[in-house]
């Protein structure tokens, strides 16, 4: 498809459906830089009653559109996991939320196997830290009605993001009115039917062992910008609303220092497979400097 031939191009260094979202972002950019006029303009500069205004309007504009940003974010989401994750479907269902995607280790027979999960609305499975009936570091333990699985984190930080975010589904789903229509998919790769009191801990088959990796490098190979793609190699996890900072005014000074440092940007070793090094964070390491959020906004006046 044309999409397709679009993303294997190395000026498309996001998924194309990002894209769909920015003429909307682009007006809370509007809303960030018409506030610092009006405050950088005197009551008496020629502009600053037209600067007023606008800001006026676009103000009403955002927060009428606010809400519909929200969820156009989550489908676009949703439609990305769809996109690369192989034989998921109906992601997209209507009521379905994404919360947080990102690398955990599973508890197996065999020892923790690292694994992708996916944290959308749950129903009811709850949630408790493990740590010390394991023995394994940053342990905590899921229990559902089909199964209990032990998962760990990379960091303790990462542990309390996850179970927050557990805890934070479990209420969303309690108070939702679809609740039938909602599930949470914690693993791809597993699937049983062990009651609720027993621990998965099953011997994984080689193919089981690997599906993960095995299915990222599939997808690598012909697009490997995605955030599945950073969580998987960086061993962590990014929530929706990282996401929704990410597109924040306060973050879009990457085109900016693109342009200014694109010729002189770190290798790629410092990313992992495959990865951009179009980040800030690569500008900073490699140039062995610090941005602030005041370096940000004036990189995108």
């Amino acid at each position: 498809m044309v999409y397709k031939e679009f993303e294997l191009q190395k000026v498309c260094y996001l998924p194309l459906n990002t894209f769909l979202l920015k003429p909307i972002q682009r007006l809370m950019h509007y809303k960030l830089i018409l506030g610092r006029l009006c405050k950088h303009y005197t009551v008496e500069h020629r502009d600053f009653a037209d600067c007023r205004n606008a800001l006026k309007e676009v103000t009403e504009m955002t927060s009428q559109l606010q809400h519909s940003l929200i969820r156009l974010e989550n489908f676009q989401k949703l439609t990305e996991l769809q996109h690369d994750l192989i034989g998921i479907d109906n992601l997209t269902a209507p009521g379905r939320e994404f919360i947080r995607e990102g690398c955990l280790y599973k508890l197996t027979k065999k020892g923790l196997q690292q694994r992708m999960f996916f944290l959308l609305i749950v129903l009811d499975p709850p949630v408790e830290e493990s740590e010390n009936e394991w023995a394994v570091p940053h342990c905590f333990t899921i229990y559902s009605a089909q199964k209990t699985i032990v998962v760990a984190a990379s960091t303790r930080l990462e542990m309390g993001k996850w179970m927050e975010d557990l805890n934070m589904a479990i209420e969303m789903a309690k108070k939702s009115t679809e609740k039938s229509d909602m599930l949470l998919d914690n693993s791809v790769c597993n699937r049983s039917n062990r009651s609720s009191d027993e621990v998965s801990l099953e011997q994984e088959s080689e193919d089981d062992i690997h599906s993960s990796r095995s299915s990222l490098d599939r997808q690598s190979h012909h697009r490997a910008n995605t955030t599945m793609h950073v969580c998987w190699y960086r061993n962590t996890s990014v929530s929706m609303a990282d996401h929704s900072v990410a597109v924040e005014p306060s973050a879009w000074l990457h085109a900016a220092l693109l342009a200014r440092f694109g010729a002189e940007l770190p290798p790629r070793y410092l990313l992992g497979q495959a990865q951009r090094p179009n980040t800030i964070t690569h500008v900073c390491w490699y140039r062995n400097q610090s941005l602030s959020l005041s370096d940000y906004l004036c990189m995108i006046q």
